[in-house]
């Protein structure tokens, strides 16, 4: 009697489902569907749930406002897990696609100026490409002919002519394009270390480099003993500081101008400035010493009286300026009087008698009889006379 091989027992535990507050519960906010669904599948598998239990849990796992829309339907109290996938994708599988360039932008970008000087560059160049590109070949919206043309167009002209030299005489026209992957092999050979064109192009480079660096030295540190070679450095000096010079006296003929132009305009501003405070700010002790410099002034009428030449208040009823005189601003409103050059003038541009008394009458007589004269023209013009 043989002994029979003892049986071997698999003790399987399973992870409850999480709690939907804790860390690791998913939770779907409308976005991101498809990763939503298979992570839910995952946490049922390690739960050891049929996936006939799953629709019950959807609803655990949203968000408020996403319970508020889909709360209601019937598939969540189920048991077809397959009908309660469509039901969520038909809902919010839009957010999920990506949305595609349009090909007129892409265009743009192909046309946009561009550096490829190392094979870092192009790999970018490349990855960059496809980003637009295969997108848009997926949606059928670019021919594949397109696209080999537009990856070679966006290639630097200088470098475009090395590219065109490498290519086969067969791949050269329109009608029969590299495609994408010949371009990017030429490319990439174009910029590997080990290639012997590389070599000598950086060889060229640092012979360049090294040369005008030690000629910069040279010129530097060297003095030259040689009349010929001390007369030519001479001139060139001279001529460097005459240039420099001439360059210094334009720039300072310009500023001086412009300091002339300031210190003009700063008179000028003085000037104005000294009429209004004059005008508007005189004490009244040295009104009448101003009254030959200002046009409002105070005319004598006495040797102890003093009136306003527009208003005939007496002395110490008002200060001077269209601020404190009501007869002067009404004049400025009718525009029987206006500024000009910090100075009063009547409208026919001459000064203001101030001699007179009572002179706002006056103004407005003579404008009077000014406008009725130039009406009496205007008839008469009119009726042809």
């Amino acid at each position: 009697m043989t002994n029979a091989p003892p049986a071997i027992v698999f003790n399987i535990q399973y992870n409850p489902m999480p709690v939907p507050i804790s860390p690791e519960a998913p939770k779907f906010k409308g976005k991101f569907i498809s990763r939503f669904l298979e992570t839910l599948e995952i946490l049922g598998e390690n739960a050891g749930k049929p996936l006939t239990d799953l629709p019950r849990y959807v609803l655990r796992y949203c968000a408020q406002r996403v319970r508020d829309v889909i709360g209601y339907d019937a598939v969540f109290r189920g048991c077809d897990w397959g009908a309660t996938k469509a039901h969520m994708i038909n809902l919010y599988g839009a957010s999920e696609k990506k949305k595609i360039v349009n090909s007129e932008r892409f265009r743009q970008w192909v046309d946009e100026a561009r550096r490829i000087s190392s094979l870092k560059h192009v790999e970018k160049y490349y990855r960059t490409f496809r980003s637009y590109s295969v997108p848009l070949k997926n949606a059928n919206r670019i021919l594949e002919h397109d696209v080999n043309f537009l990856f070679y167009k966006g290639i630097p002209e200088k470098l475009r002519r090395r590219v065109r030299k490498r290519l086969p005489p067969n791949k050269t026209t329109l009608r029969n394009l590299p495609t994408v992957e010949e371009t990017l092999t030429i490319l990439r050979d174009l910029f590997d270390p080990d290639d012997i064109e590389t070599i000598v192009r950086q060889s060229r480079a640092r012979f360049n480099n090294s040369t005008s660096s030690a000629s910069d030295s040279d010129s530097e540190s060297s003095t030259s003993s040689d009349s010929e070679d001390d007369d030519c450095s001479l001139g060139e000096k001279n001529l460097k500081r005459t240039h420099s010079s001439t360059s210094s006296s334009t720039a300072s003929e310009a500023a001086n101008a412009k300091i002339e132009i300031l210190t003009r305009r700063v008179e000028e501003l003085t000037e104005k400035l000294a009429n209004y405070v004059a005008l508007a700010n005189v004490p009244k002790s040295v009104g009448s010493r101003l009254s030959t410099q200002t046009n409002i002034g105070l005319a004598s009428h006495s040797k102890d009286k003093e009136v306003c030449s527009m208003c005939k208040f007496e002395n110490g009823s008002h200060r001077l300026g269209d601020r404190y005189c009501s007869e002067v601003k009404k004049l400025l409103e009718d525009k029987i009087v206006h500024w000009k050059g910090g100075r009063l003038v009547t409208w026919k541009n001459t000064d203001i008698p101030l001699s007179q008394l009572n002179v706002e009458n006056q103004l407005r007589n003579e404008w009077r009889a000014s406008r009725a004269s130039s009406f009496s023209k205007g008839r008469v013009q009119e009726a042809g006379l």
